[in-house]
């Protein structure tokens, strides 16, 4: 069941928004991954090909447009993943841990909440099972709309 789950993080210093891209996010999220479970967290990292998530830094206008995201200003970082077991592990591991915080880049980020659903009030979190999605999909509609919020790399054949 593909789920998605919604960081909000304050830094302590100011990050450079080029050190919350890519590798180093994927980096976080085996991090805390390793950190809730160090048997999932190498299970996943050793994967070789494509990964099960994804991750995306979710900028405000102002963040888009400057270098630093600034000391104490909301930052907010989703992990989207695949693999129905990932979920309970990190959800447990933020439940049982009081005042989370994680490390990017030599930056520590208090964070503030974990949102995984829409009701929340955070859109960009929430789960939905392949049946349902599949249930959901219309008959007739065959031609999709995109709108790419967040930089978007696609891999393709070989490399």
């Amino acid at each position: 069941m593909p789920y998605a789950i919604v960081i909000h993080a304050f830094p302590r210093t100011d990050l450079p928004v080029a050190h919350a891209q890519g590798k180093i996010l994927h980096g976080l999220f085996y991090e805390l991954l390793q950190k809730a479970s160090a048997v999932k967290g190498d299970e996943v990292h050793s994967i070789d090909g494509l990964k099960p998530f994804s991750t995306a830094l979710l900028l405000n206008e102002r963040q888009r447009r400057a270098e630093h995201i600034r000391a104490g200003e909301e930052l907010k970082v989703r992990f989207a993943f695949l693999d129905d077991a990932i979920y309970p592990l990190l959800a447990r591991y933020f439940l049982s841990t009081p005042d989370l915080s994680l490390e990017l880049v030599r930056t520590e980020l208090m964070i503030s909440r974990v949102l995984s659903t829409p009701q929340s009030g955070e859109e960009w979190a929430g789960c939905m099972s392949f049946a349902d999605i599949y249930a959901n999909a219309s008959d007739s509609e065959k031609q999709f709309s995109f709108h790419f919020a967040a930089p978007t790399f696609f891999k393709r054949g070989g490399g």
